[in-house]
């Protein structure tokens, strides 16, 4: 299952604080468009297929404190904005294929 073909939220989405999607058959990229959350706190995508790299869009999100992206099959560089999330508790990369 492509996550593409679910129905897509076009109002703004300033008051989500939580994205949980993880244990799906989702494939694809993730869409640089997720950086317009920047109010989430906590992102989980685990458990998934997704495919190619990180979105560097992760950097805008101040108030991320726990980003979940373990077994996928993530490849590149793990983003190097990773390191301005100040408020992050929780970072799991684990078994994707992303490279330091």
């Amino acid at each position: 299952m492509n996550y593409l073909n679910c129905i897509c939220i076009t109002m703004p989405l300033n008051a989500l604080y939580e994205l949980h999607l993880h244990n799906n058959a989702f494939t694809g990229s993730i869409p640089t468009e997720i950086g317009w959350l920047r109010w989430l706190s906590e992102l989980h995508l685990h458990n998934n297929a997704f495919t190619g790299s990180i979105p560097t869009e992760i950097g805008l999100w101040s108030q991320l404190s726990e980003l979940h992206l373990h077994n996928n099959a993530f490849t590149g560089s793990i983003p190097t904005e990773i390191g301005l999330l100040s408020r992050l508790r929780y970072l799991h990369l684990y078994n994707n294929a992303c490279i330091r």
